[in-house]
């Protein structure tokens, strides 16, 4: 079996590629402004086949994107959303039925206060 001579990368120079091709980590910038927020097709699904879907689908996008945007600024969900608190909390209820969001909450034991916690799955 004869080898293309042209193919065969001898084992220092691959290593010499290798060290070229590699990233310098620290010069990797990500602009939050350009992250996607986005569901799946099956997602999507799920709410237009329930009651308030659309809202619901609203809010969990307007929670993907607070998620995004607080290590950059804070953003208060009902100014965000124009909604009443009671509307929120009828469609967060909405969210944690599909099993898209859960709600949990701890006692912070530094400042002994309890901090509700939202995870977005």
């Amino acid at each position: 079996m004869k080898r293309d001579k042209e193919k065969v990368i001898e084992e220092e120079e691959y290593e010499n590629l290798k060290s070229e091709l590699k990233l310098d980590t620290d010069q990797v910038e990500i602009d939050v402004d350009d992250d996607l927020i986005f569901v799946t097709v099956g997602v999507y699904k799920m709410f237009i086949k329930i009651d308030y879907g659309m809202d619901a689908l609203l809010l969990y996008l307007h929670l993907m994107f607070t998620a995004k945007m607080q290590s950059v600024y804070d953003v208060n969900l009902r100014k965000g959303l124009g909604w009443s608190r009671n509307k929120i909390v009828r469609i967060k209820d909405i969210l944690k039925e599909m099993g898209l969001i859960e709600c949990t909450g701890k006692v912070d034991p530094e400042t002994g206060k309890f901090v509700k916690e939202l995870k977005i799955i």
